[in-house]
């Protein structure tokens, strides 16, 4: 089947295929960008998940120096106050000589 060569087209008619064409073009534009979207939608999931992840890594030392800094803190706190309260017994309780 061979096409006619010999039929003159108008500009309707150049101007309908032209709009086809395009119409057509931009289907399969849109669907692939619909699989660029899913894809991309994926790729996020991922990133959130890894930077989930390296927080993770990250924190876990800061909160361990964090607790240890507090227990010691708290430690030293608690050996003053013994150390005040001798202190004060052992000033508040002198001998007296008869």
């Amino acid at each position: 089947m061979t096409i006619p060569t010999d039929i003159p087209l108008t500009s309707d008619q150049v101007l309908f295929i032209l709009q086809l064409l395009t119409f057509l073009i931009l289907i399969v534009v849109l669907y692939q960008l619909m699989f660029v979207a899913f894809n991309l939608r994926k790729i996020v999931k991922r990133i959130n998940k890894v930077t989930k992840n390296v927080e993770e890594v990250v924190m876990k030392p800061i909160s361990m120096a964090d607790a240890t800094v507090e227990w010691i803190s708290q430690s030293v706190e608690d050996y003053q106050k013994k150390q005040k309260k001798k202190a004060g017994k052992k000033s508040g309780k002198k001998k007296t000589k008869k």
